[in-house]
């Protein structure tokens, strides 16, 4: 930053310079790991987007009128689900699924990687486009990896985090659009508050998480939902474990409620 006040980014694509940089790199951002300060489940995301004549497509999804051009597919077995829907020419498959490390049940440690990994997964989305009755090419499959909870400070001096960056995916679902689009709004109001008062500081954008506070706590609760169902997977129940993390974490939700009350 120079003695006028103007941030100056470099990236691999050019250099760039505002009055405050508002983060959208997702995952890759160089302040995600400094300001994500937890340790969460990440979900592994796989995609396609492959040319579908149209004509295609209405066999494919059907062409009543109000048809989204959707389909969602869950799968047994594991945290993840698949989705194709179309557009004017193409097509956009993938497959969402959170990835587990190792975890107990009971005494014994369990690895479940196996049916949680980036290997796993691949699998599984080729077993998806097999089903398709078309074929697309596999050669453009991307996969990158989605983050399961807001990070725990969206704001800084000159600094914003939006969409994927600040942790604005449902934890349950994968999607994002909707309230990364809500949340953008928010940091929009924000930065034109601080131009208004030529303040640029932490302490002024920080209205950014006041007026995104209902979306933080939705997501946050999911993402505790998310943790149990861990939890779960890798121990029955019924444990004291379990029993003991539902408790502990829903206790100190109650706490910072009736403290904002």
């Amino acid at each position: 930053m120079d003695h006028s006040g103007v941030v100056t980014l470099d990236t691999t694509t050019g250099s760039f310079q505002g009055r405050i940089v508002v983060d959208a790199a997702g995952m890759n951002s160089p302040f995600f790991k400094e300001y994500k300060k937890v340790s969460s489940p990440k979900i592994m995301s796989l995609v396609l987007e492959d040319d579908l004549s149209n004509e295609t497509q209405d066999d494919f999804f059907g062409n009543d009128d109000g048809n989204l051009y959707y389909k969602t597919y869950v799968f047994s077995g594991t945290v993840g689900y698949g989705w194709a829907f179309g557009k004017d020419g193409k097509i956009n498959v993938g497959l969402g699924g959170v990835m587990l490390g190792r975890g107990r049940r009971g005494t014994k440690t369990v690895d479940r990687t196996h049916r949680t990994g980036g290997k796993f997964y691949a699998r599984l989305f080729d077993e998806m486009l097999d089903s398709f009755p078309f074929d697309l090419d596999r050669s453009r499959k991307k996969a990158f990896l989605l983050p399961t909870e807001v990070i725990y400070r969206l704001y800084d001096h000159r600094l914003l985090f939006v969409g994927d960056a600040g942790g604005f995916v449902d934890p349950l679902t994968g999607g994002g659009i909707e309230v990364g689009i809500k949340t953008a709004r928010d940091a929009a109001a924000a930065c034109k508050l601080a131009v208004e008062r030529n303040d640029f500081s932490a302490s002024t954008l920080s209205v950014y998480e006041q007026l995104a506070e209902q979306e933080i706590r939705m997501l946050r609760r999911k993402t505790l939902a998310l943790k149990f169902a861990i939890k779960a997977m890798g121990s029955p129940w019924t444990t004291p474990g379990a029993i003991k993390f539902c408790l502990k974490h829903f206790s100190r939700f109650a706490d910072t409620s009736k403290r904002k009350g």
